[in-house]
């Protein structure tokens, strides 16, 4: 994401905006809340905000305005999520993690971390567990575990969870994942994506195979 401290340079050359929206977000230093402005420039989109600590700064939301006005013709609220996990009065995004009261759409694609573990290092993961850093767990959930998340899922309202990516870490390293995406199905998901990184699908093509006969739909 390009990120702009206007404080460090100089605005001669840049041409006038115009605001197109006021929304929240937070400071890339400290993840503190804050008031934004969208607004856009030389036909492009851009999100201003301030941080009383680390000042202002700029970020490149659109490359394009026009790109901009097209998806924003899909831009519609929902109906909301009536069986939330998380009960809030106000909005605190990123504080309050889960499903909250204040969510204006279902979930269309739920997403299920199966495993933090992963056979690589990519530099700018941070969903991996880091071998030898001070605090790194190791998170897999079970069978039942899974099972109570996919009822969950399914008893949303008004409209019921029945889209599910599965992801990490790498979640071909467990090697149970396919009683994983079985137990999935049993609950009643229709629609199952894999997040991987299709090192071991490409090494060990009858795993994937199993994979596939045992549900999963697509790999992402």
């Amino acid at each position: 994401m390009a990120l702009i401290q206007i404080s460090n340079q100089s605005t001669k050359n840049l041409g006038k905006k115009s605001t197109i929206r006021f929304t929240q977000s937070i400071c890339p230093d400290c993840n503190m809340i804050l008031d934004a402005e969208v607004f856009e420039r030389d036909n492009q989109v851009f999100m201003s905000k301030i941080c009383p600590t680390h000042g202002e700064c700029e970020e490149l939301y659109f490359g394009s305005y026009e790109m901009y006005k097209k998806f924003s013709t899909y831009w519609v609220d929902g109906k909301g999520a009536h069986a939330p996990n998380v009960m809030i009065d106000k909005c605190s995004c990123p504080n309050n993690c889960g499903l909250c009261s204040n969510h204006l759409s279902h979930s269309g694609l739920a997403n299920m971390i199966v495993t933090n573990r992963c056979d690589l290092t990519c530099w700018y993961c941070f969903f991996y567990v880091k071998k030898g850093l001070e605090g790194a767990y190791m998170y897999e959930p079970d069978h039942e575990q899974v099972r109570g998340m996919m009822k969950t899922l399914k008893a949303e309202r008004p409209i019921p969870g029945n889209s599910m990516q599965i992801t990490g870490g790498e979640p071909m390293l467990r090697e149970d994942i396919t009683d994983l995406i079985k137990i999935m199905k049993e609950e009643g998901v229709d629609h199952i994506q894999m997040n991987t990184n299709g090192i071991r699908h490409a090494m060990d093509p009858e795993a994937a195979r199993e994979v596939r006969l045992a549900g999963c739909n697509n790999l992402y």
